[in-house]
């Protein structure tokens, strides 16, 4: 995951980035496994980005990238997970 700040891309993987304040982010782009066109996000499984979603990047505007294979009908979703404000596939899906 990247963080888009001014002209600045700061990478945000697995580990706490002390670099990453609230207010400093405008939008975030999240890999996922799946999703749905409501913005549910089924990722890999580590919790990595749901701690980061909760922590400095809490209300920042989510987009996921995926192909349109990716894109389903519905995904489980528990009570930490956050729906990502829009889906990007190719081809507009």
């Amino acid at each position: 995951m990247y963080a888009i700040t001014g002209n600045w891309w700061r990478a945000a993987g697995a580990y706490a980035n002390p670099e990453l304040h609230a207010g400093e982010m405008d939008l975030i782009v999240l890999p996922g496994a799946a999703f749905t066109r409501d913005g549910k996000r089924l990722g890999y499984g580590g919790g990595f980005y749901d701690t980061l979603l909760a922590g400095p990047a809490a209300g920042v505007p989510l987009a996921g990238v995926c192909f349109p294979c990716q894109l389903l009908d519905d995904l489980p979703m528990e009570a930490h997970d956050r729906h990502v404000d829009m889906v990007i596939a190719p081809g507009g899906e």
